[in-house]
């Protein structure tokens, strides 16, 4: 399997793709939220990084409640 390598408004615009909506920005982070039945999954992602480091990146995918799959499916979309 190849390695997830992106940019911080890449992944932001996987998250909008896959229903997450901007909540707040702090510094140089920005939070968006995603609520599903009766659960809320929140992101906090940092922005302007050209290339998101893996353990970075990984961590993301898995606030994201997503599997790796869906998230490349949503950077490639």
């Amino acid at each position: 399997m190849s390695k997830l390598r992106c940019s911080s408004d890449e992944a932001l615009r996987a998250l909008i793709t896959l229903g997450f909506s901007h909540d707040r920005t702090t510094g140089s982070h920005a939070t968006y939220k995603k609520r599903v039945l009766d659960r809320t999954f929140v992101v906090t992602v940092v922005l302007g990084c050209k290339d998101l480091k893996p353990g970075t990146l990984r961590s993301i995918v898995r606030q994201s409640g997503v599997s790796r799959q869906d998230f490349i499916n949503a950077l490639n979309a």
